[in-house]
């Protein structure tokens, strides 16, 4: 079925029982409205999409970016052999606060911070996360640039006895902490598919002025692989405090000739407005890890599209799409209709026309004397006929000891 905002300003012109369609204030706005108060009761099976995640899944990440038009999940799961990875594709949905305390496997949340929203999710353990560096202790490590001072910080760290800190001077705007002595590590199976994640200590105040960051490994300085990031690994910016940060190899700058299967060279690079001197910086706990892509089947919040193909929320043309189907196409007219009469009508005719558009929604209501009423409305109908395949949020409140 396809609908456009023409086709449904015809269908509510002859609804309106002689009051012309250009005595509606903000018509789109109006439909956005009335699209909205029915997916609050309702997920229509026309809005459901099914979209690859933006990261593939690490054993040792929680945080990633989530599809902009969420509104319920049906499935998460393995973009491919599904079948032959059980124990990986059986998803629950949990309160927030209850994913942060238990993180258990093959379970996710919703996190929202300032106004974004992000997916919380921890795949089944495979055990594939190799640690790079624990930086435990300064070894071969030297600072370099506007990075001095290079000592162990045995107070505030991630993992493992201690942190490597150093500070800013503040004179470029250009720092790097370099060891060419690592041990030799074989990376070359990965073949540039892997990601590599640590967390980088901003001192408080000072978030705003750090810009990006960079990562590299290779055989010496001459011969390497570069990869950078510009906010965190769930894709918000720095923040004062632990900031967890994802390099993808894939997307990496090759420099020479660098042998990944040595891998004896690592720097990490630092780009921060030039100005005061920072003290206190720290990282910690570098890691690699081999992901898995994922998809997302969900129901959207969006129950609009353009010509074009883009969802979108609230309609700014007449060759917008509406998606529908008939029944849910009904149901989105009954409520374009309650909420004109709220806006043209006034007194008893008000009244009276939103009883009515009230009863094709909702049905006959039950009484004492008609306890099953013949006419159960729209949105009745359609649960019985397309029931909701929506992951339920499960809290488990208290743990019994058998």
């Amino acid at each position: 079925m396809i609908v456009n905002l023409s086709q449904l300003k015809s269908d509510i012109a002859g609804k309106l029982r002689g009051t012309s369609i250009r005595q509606i204030n903000d018509f789109y706005g109006t439909a956005a409205s009335a699209a909205n108060r029915m997916l609050g009761r309702i997920d229509t099976q026309e809005t459901i999409r099914i979209q690859t995640l933006a990261s593939p899944f690490f054993d040792n990440v929680n945080d990633y970016s989530l599809v902009t038009d969420f509104k319920r999940a049906i499935d998460i799961r393995p973009q491919a052999n599904r079948i032959k990875q059980p124990g990986r594709s059986i998803y629950s949905e949990t309160t927030p606060r209850q994913f942060l305390t238990r993180i258990d496997q093959n379970s996710f949340s919703v996190k929202w911070n300032n106004m974004t929203r992000s997916l919380r999710a921890q795949r089944l353990i495979s055990g594939g996360v190799l640690t790079m560096d624990t930086f435990d202790a300064v070894g071969s490590w030297t600072a370099n640039g506007d990075a001095s001072g290079a000592y162990q910080e045995v107070l505030n760290f991630v993992e493992g006895q201690a942190s490597l800190g150093f500070n800013l001077s503040g004179v470029t705007g250009a720092a790097y902490l370099e060891n060419p002595a690592e041990p030799v590590t074989d990376m070359s199976s990965y073949r540039y598919e892997d990601s590599s994640f640590l967390y980088f200590y901003i001192p408080v105040g000072y978030s705003a002025r750090f810009t990006s960051f960079n990562l590299s490994r290779g055989s010496d300085a001459s011969n390497y692989v570069r990869a950078s990031a510009t906010t965190k690994a769930d894709g918000t910016a720095f923040t004062d405090g632990w900031n967890f940060i994802r390099f993808d190899w894939n997307t990496a700058i090759k420099t020479g000739s660098p042998d990944d299967t040595k891998n004896t060279y690592r720097r990490f690079g630092i780009s921060y407005t030039a100005g005061a001197v920072i003290n206190g910086c720290l990282i910690d706990n570098w890691t690699d890890s081999l992901g898995e892509l994922y998809e997302l089947e969900y129901y959207s919040e969006n129950f609009f599209r353009t010509a074009g193909g883009a969802w979108i929320n609230t309609p700014t043309l007449d060759t917008d799409l509406i998606n529908c189907g008939p029944l849910s196409y009904e149901i989105f007219l009954a409520e374009m209709m309650c909420q004109l009469t709220m806006q043209l009508r006034t007194g008893n005719l008000r009244a009276e026309e939103l009883a009515d558009w009230n009863k094709v929604l909702n049905g006959d209501s039950q009484s004492r004397y008609i306890r099953d009423p013949k006419w159960e409305g729209l949105y009745s109908n359609y649960g019985h006929k397309f029931p909701s395949s929506a992951i339920p949020t499960i809290t488990s409140t208290y743990n019994f000891d058998c």
